[in-house]
């Protein structure tokens, strides 16, 4: 069966990272409403799972390493969600 343009690659959607539900449009079918909105429900689980296992591998290390990639322990949970220490976010003073 052959896919129209308007669909997005399965790739594309196992990939992207659905913050919010998005309300469904107008003429849509509901069948397809609610298969949207548990498609979303789903990437968005897996999106939760993937962050849970990078804290976890993260917590593993010990300081020192997280000091050598610029991470402090208090900031394992900031860095994966946020994606940057607050090391980072810092403007050498000279």
């Amino acid at each position: 069966m052959a896919r129209s343009a308007s669909e997005p690659d399965k790739k594309e959607m196992i990939m992207s990272t659905p913050k919010t539900f998005s309300i469904p449009s107008a003429g849509m079918s509901p069948h397809r409403t609610v298969a949207r909105v548990i498609w979303q429900g789903i990437a968005s689980l897996l999106h939760q799972r993937n962050l849970t296992v990078a804290e976890q591998q993260l917590r593993a290390l010990d300081d020192r390493i997280l000091n050598d990639i610029g991470v402090e322990r208090s900031e394992i949970r900031s860095v994966v969600r946020d994606g940057r220490s607050r090391r980072s976010r810092m403007v050498p003073y000279y």
